[in-house]
């Protein structure tokens, strides 16, 4: 459904006047990386923070109003405007509609309009403030051991290619100099190895970051040097605990005791 509703706010007007920057994001998303043609969408997630500041959330949360009070959002509605994208005009009718009809998920009779609710979701997020503030951190307070104490799902590599199996969600997280401008970001995860029943820890993630105005810009090295990956926010930090997403995943860290 978050698929729906990004491709919805890029054939509103005032969006793409407003937060032209998104906007090419949003269309490299669906139209460029992805190819609509290739067989669908596979980013489901929304990155507000990417785009939302002090100056400009008021007007984003208008843009919202302007559509729960004006718009049905309807099934009917909803495809008549995303088909008029001009992403959209590379493709033939018939791919169009089984692209939309193959990868959103359009409202239940049975559930409500769930695009309308989504919207509202954000919209009421908005108003009353729930979205977090980031922490403001020196890249050395995170250089230690952590343990995750909160995940939204598995940061996993494709075991099937190994001997071995995961052991829960729970990732121990080491954060270490790598030089003057990078920290070794590294996620381990539990597993136990098939033929042995060995448990041990085998890493599954690991990037090299540097910390600006509150985000750990995420970076993987190749023989040409440092290529960034995405960004995440850092919240709640209080010297012991803080909060960030790593790729698509959200996860809440401790430090680990000595």
């Amino acid at each position: 459904m978050i698929r729906l509703l990004k491709l919805y706010l890029l054939s509103e007007n005032d969006f793409r006047r407003l937060f032209k920057e998104e906007c090419a994001q949003l269309e490299k998303e669906f139209f460029g990386t992805y190819k609509i043609g290739g067989g669908g969408i596979k980013n489901d997630g929304f990155d507000l923070d990417r785009f939302l500041n002090d100056q400009n959330t008021e007007a984003f949360a208008a843009i919202l109003h302007k559509i729960l009070t004006e718009k049905e959002l309807t099934n009917n509605q909803t495809t008549k405007n995303i088909a008029a994208l001009a992403g959209f005009a590379q493709y033939d009718g018939t791919t169009i509609q089984t692209f939309i009809i193959n990868n959103l998920i359009f409202n239940d009779p049975q559930k409500g309009n769930e695009l309308k609710i989504l919207f509202e979701a954000v919209y009421t997020a908005l108003q009353q403030g729930f979205f977090y503030k980031v922490s403001d951190i020196h890249p050395d307070q995170l250089i230690g051991e952590w343990l995750s104490t909160k995940e939204t799902g598995q940061l996993r590599i494709n075991y099937n290619m190994t001997n071995f199996m995961p052991l829960g969600d729970t990732i121990h997280l080491i954060v270490s100099r790598y030089n003057n401008d990078f920290l070794r970001f590294s996620c381990l995860a539990k597993v136990m190895d098939y033929d042995t029943k060995k448990e041990g820890e085998l890493t599954v993630r690991e990037t090299f970051i540097n910390i600006q105005d509150g985000y750990i810009h995420h970076h993987y090295l190749d023989e040409d040097g440092f290529r960034f990956l995405y960004k995440s926010p850092v919240f709640g930090f209080d010297g012991s605990r803080f909060e960030t997403q790593i790729g698509d995943i959200g996860f809440a860290f401790e430090k680990m005791k000595k």
